[in-house]
């Protein structure tokens, strides 16, 4: 179990389909197809020898009515006088004979499977009825007569056989016939015999089955376990196998000879002791069931074949996103958050596939922003403590180097440190990041101061600030960067100087600094792509710098628009919230 549930999610699918699915499967249909089998071969034994059994009732009817019509000849007083009067006189009186004659065919006249009967005595045929036979020399009769008169007046069968001298056209026909010794009615001694023969074709007509298969058998055998009579003709004369007497037991009755393939099926006719037989192929009893095999196993291939389709649908749309998705997550800690969509469905694993990419997005976005923001922390620590290192120091130099101007009667120098001065105060600003807007704009104006001292009217600085604004919050130097991106990059490397127009606005909620020049102009797409990226650029650090810090501050809705055309001049629009920070 536990191996199980360390398996991969693709092979735990598979052997789940397998113990729960197909070897289940495989199990049932077999148990189901081996009790079916059973049950109907077992119906099949049943029902084939219930067919058999259906020829009993006619079979007996006709050996009960020959042996009836032979005991009514025995007791019959013509057929007497006929045997007494041959018994003393050694003839046949034509009268008697004549009358003996008449009441035997009105016996017969009805029984149209009688086919022949004779009377005989002393060796001789004294009369023959039907087939007409020349003589009976096929029998040795006195020794016939003897061993009837053994059976003390029953009737005694013999099986088929051929008679030589028949002369109805048929010599090839054979016969069943019946004996039996007639006594004389007092004083009980042979006085002759008679035989009633029966047409075989017409017995073996009464249980043979028209729709039997070549391979099938019908016959009956007597009690010696001798051929009587047999659909097939080559088995007349002939003797059942030894096995088959053995195993006939009771009145009827089946049993499968494995060594022949057969099953043999049988029903005993009590008046005469014969056995009736019908043998049956297996593989003809079997068709049937093994139609049913296939269904059965056609079944469990149609059943094992949905399996797998069902496997296949679930692999493809359920655990191969699964498994490849657990693939990407594990490259998530190796910093790859680039995970891929491998589903467009709109199921549980198509929205799971889509929380996972949202979530590693967020993962990676806060990731970078904090990695950010602990880089800008660093920064602006750093930045701190650089303020902070004696800043009163730096005050009072820079303020005796301006008294030192004065008194040298340096006037624009000392101009010059005390717009330094300025914006040395304003950048550090108490180690606070957020100053006023007039703040920004005093300082913009020391910056202008100083660069004035260095291009004198070369370059010209024109503001337009909304003095509603003043008392707005905001981040420091963020304006003056902007315009010191116009002297550096824009108006230094133009010869003749140039102009530049800065604008502080209010516009939609938002301050918005717009600063414009007319200097040489940039790639605009290039500085673009900077600002959108990490890389860093020295030419455009500030602005990259700006940007970054706006961001980290009030959002990505919030920083650095840039435009600029080379050869005419640039634009940088800077927005930020007005209503969040207005004090």
């Amino acid at each position: 179990m536990k191996k199980l549930k360390n398996m991969g999610l693709a092979r735990k699918f598979s052997v789940t389909i397998l113990f729960s699915l197909i070897l289940p499967l495989v199990l049932l249909f077999s148990i189901m197809n081996s009790v079916i089998a059973s049950e109907f071969m077992e119906k099949q034994y049943e029902k084939e020898l219930e067919v058999l059994k259906q020829s009993k009732p006619s079979l007996e009817n006709v050996l009960e009515d020959t042996q009836t019509l032979s005991r009514n000849i025995v007791g019959n007083k013509e057929v007497q006088a006929l045997l007494e009067e041959y018994e003393k006189s050694g003839m046949v009186n034509e009268e008697t004979l004549s009358r003996a004659k008449i009441y035997i065919e009105e016996m017969i006249y009805m029984k149209r499977y009688i086919s022949s009967l004779s009377l005989f005595s002393k060796g001789k045929t004294l009369y023959q009825y039907g087939g007409y036979y020349k003589s009976e020399d096929i029998f040795d009769l006195p020794e016939l007569e003897k061993e009837l008169g053994e059976l003390d007046g029953k009737p005694m069968w013999d099986s088929a056989r051929m008679h030589r001298g028949y002369i109805a056209g048929k010599e090839n026909c054979p016969m069943v016939s019946v004996y039996r010794i007639i006594n004389h009615l007092y004083r009980l001694t042979p006085v002759g015999a008679e035989r009633i023969s029966i047409s075989e074709e017409y017995l073996c007509s009464l249980y043979a089955s028209a729709e039997s298969s070549e391979e099938d058998q019908s016959y009956i055998f007597d009690e010696d376990g001798r051929i009587v009579s047999a659909r097939e003709k080559e088995l007349l004369t002939g003797n059942v196998s030894e096995e088959i007497v053995e195993r006939v037991n009771g009145q009827d009755g089946y049993f499968v000879e494995e060594k022949h393939g057969q099953a043999v099926f049988y029903y005993k006719v009590p008046i005469t002791g014969w056995t009736v037989v019908r043998t049956k192929s297996m593989s003809v009893l079997q068709e049937q069931i093994r139609m049913i095999n296939n269904i059965i196993w056609m079944c469990l291939t149609l059943a094992i074949f949905f399996g797998f389709v069902f496997s296949i649908v679930q692999k493809r749309s359920v655990i191969d996103p699964v498994v490849r998705l657990a693939s990407d997550v594990e490259k998530v800690d190796e910093g790859n958050y680039d995970i891929k969509l491998h589903t467009g469905n709109q199921d549980e694993i198509g929205m799971l596939n889509q929380s996972v990419i949202q979530m590693t997005s967020r993962i990676r976005d806060l990731i970078e922003t904090v990695y950010k923001g602990q880089i800008h922390m660093r920064e602006a620590e750093i930045l701190s403590l650089q303020a902070q290192i004696n800043p009163h120091f730096l005050y009072n130099t820079l303020d005796t180097m301006r008294w030192i101007a004065i008194e040298h009667e340096e006037d624009l120098l000392a101009c010059q440190i005390e717009a330094l001065s300025s914006m040395f105060r304003h950048v550090l600003n108490n180690g606070k990041e957020v100053t006023t807007v007039e703040e920004e704009v005093a300082h913009l104006k020391n910056y202008l101061e100083v660069q004035h001292c260095r291009f004198g009217e070369k370059i010209q600085v024109e503001m337009n600030v909304d003095e509603q604004l003043y008392s707005c919050r905001v981040l420091k130097l963020i304006l003056q960067p902007l315009v010191e991106n116009s002297f550096v990059h824009g108006l230094e490397e133009k010869i003749g100087g140039g102009k530049i127009s800065v604008s502080v606005t209010g516009e939609k909620g938002a301050i918005v600094y717009r600063v414009t020049d007319n200097g040489v102009g940039v790639n605009a797409v290039k500085i673009r792509e900077i600002l959108r990226t990490e890389s860093q650029s020295g030419k455009i650090y500030a602005l990259k710098n700006v940007n970054d810090r706006i961001k980290l501050k009030y959002g990505e809705a919030y920083g650095v628009t840039f435009q600029s055309k080379v050869g005419e001049g640039t634009e940088v629009v800077v927005q930020i919230p007005r209503a969040l920070m207005e004090d």
